[in-house]
């Protein structure tokens, strides 16, 4: 299987701000792979998570932000639980569950799970956007999804979004960091990168709904990383969010 792991050296030729990595040519071919079947849980090895320029080791990332958030919408529907969809090494839902929110997560990656339970823990069961979640609908009142699908095949977009619709309660917090080139771009394993009007077109044809003005994430970046967020919102399948 070719090398996966993420690591890569700055690339100097990307703006001036932005943290990039040269794409190795067999990560390459497997991105272009990608774009049509999707990715296998061993694709992303333990350097893809710890690895990487300074400020991009994603077991290091600051969570305060997105925990402020989540609080602010557990107390407008009076508690309840979030659910972390893709949630890579864990990083967020220890941060969440350090803050006091009832928080869990699901992941893909082997490295993911294996440095969740490692680093932080957590035993994060496996799951997979091209498929079924591993949970019941309304299973949880709160969910996002963070850099994750960026990596769906476009194809499997839709079913995807209908799947983070379904398994949460109230409202899902979607957020896009994808930045695609041909041969430089800051995460090599994103394969999937379109204007914000398509992302809203694939949310609507999951049945979603815009709910981004009830509480607008306060910054562009949102303690995800070091970049800006490309595509950001709070979206439900309910036309209106009723708590109770």
């Amino acid at each position: 299987m070719a090398d996966t792991s993420g690591e890569g050296t700055p690339h100097s030729t990307l703006p001036e701000g932005v943290v990039g990595f040269h794409a190795p040519d067999s990560l390459l071919d497997r991105r272009v792979e990608a774009e049509a079947i999707g990715y296998d849980p061993h694709d992303f090895g333990e350097g893809y998570w710890t690895g990487g320029a300074e400020g991009e080791r994603r077991i290091d990332r600051p969570g305060n932000q997105l925990a402020n958030y989540f609080t602010r919408l557990l107390q407008m529907s009076g508690g309840g639980n979030v659910l972390d969809i893709g949630a890579g090494c864990g990083k967020q839902v220890f941060d969440l569950r350090q803050a006091g929110i009832d928080a869990y997560g699901c992941e893909f990656s082997v490295s993911g799970r294996h440095l969740a339970k490692e680093r932080f823990g957590l035993e994060l069961p496996f799951c997979d956007l091209r498929d079924k979640l591993p949970y019941d609908d309304d299973a949880f009142d709160w969910s996002y999804c963070v850099g994750v699908l960026s990596m769906i095949p476009l194809p499997l977009l839709v079913s995807a979004l209908r799947e983070c619709f379904r398994v949460t309660r109230y409202g899902c917090l979607l957020l896009v960091m994808t930045q695609v080139g041909m041969k430089e771009f800051v995460n090599p394993h994103h394969i999937l990168a379109l204007p914000h009007g398509g992302w809203h077109k694939a949310i609507a044809e999951a049945g979603g709904y815009n709910h981004t003005h009830i509480l607008t994430p306060s910054g562009p970046e949102f303690g995800m990383g070091v970049r800006p967020a490309e595509f950001i919102g709070l979206f439900s399948k309910a036309p209106k969010l009723r708590f109770d």
